[in-house]
């Protein structure tokens, strides 16, 4: 069917033919000077197909396009929410490097099958972009970057978990003052699970130990951190 307006084709036929109608009724009723209120709610979508069209519009850098899509986006489920977030700031990293922060998943649930499964199976975003990019910016010194870090990794395995790793270990060479500061803020049982897994601390020890400072709680975390180093391998 030929589309004389302008079609989204994530809309039905039907809602097309109410926006055309609505439109001509506003500008009947306007030349006869009464007022109409006209509203268009997003029409419901599949989920699917809208996690499709983010994909193939990130691929292609069209932030305009992308950026429409929010107000399908804003009824839609977490799993599309968590991709949408992750697309702006694959396209757009300078306007969305706030957004992405907040809104990067810390739950099991939520950061293996509803991130990095649904990204693998897109095959648009590389399915390792976000956990790489999150860790770039808590290397920067990103607070709230290096929070998300640790909490996400104590939810994470498999590869997800090392390149988060990755990211938790460079941030500690570059701002250990900050990473011991983060580590003893989040909450207990996600603090237990960093500190007994070697991998982000196997070459930090040192740079820990000059952070410590006058602090108890630092120079407990750091001790705890130096046993689970001392089974790092060669």
């Amino acid at each position: 069917m030929r589309c004389d307006c302008d079609c989204d084709p994530l809309e039905s036929q039907p809602i097309r033919m109410s926006r055309k109608i609505c439109t001509r009724l506003f500008a009947l009723f306007a030349a006869l000077g009464l007022g109409m209120a006209c509203s268009h709610q997003p029409p419901a979508i599949n989920h699917a197909s809208l996690l499709r069209q983010i994909g193939t519009t990130a691929q292609r850098r069209d932030l305009a396009r992308l950026e429409s899509l929010r107000r399908y986006v804003l009824t839609s489920d977490s799993r599309v929410k968590r991709v949408y977030s992750v697309a702006l700031y694959y396209v757009a990293p300078a306007k969305y490097e706030s957004n992405f922060v907040r809104d990067f998943p810390t739950s099991t649930d939520d950061v293996m099958p509803g991130l990095y499964g649904v990204l693998t199976r897109l095959s648009a975003i590389p399915a390792r972009f976000p956990f790489e990019a999150l860790g770039t910016l808590a290397a920067r010194g990103n607070e709230r970057a290096i929070r998300k870090l640790m909490l996400s990794l104590a939810a994470a395995d498999g590869i997800v978990a090392e390149t988060l790793g990755d990211g938790l270990s460079e941030a500690t060479v570059r701002h250990p003052a900050q990473v011991l500061s983060t580590l003893a803020s989040i909450p207990a049982a996600q603090r237990e699970k960093l500190l007994r897994d070697p991998y982000p601390w196997c070459d930090n020890v040192s740079a820990l130990k000059k952070s410590v400072g006058r602090s108890k709680i630092n120079s407990v975390l750091v001790a705890r951190i130096a046993t689970a180093a001392a089974h790092c391998g060669p």
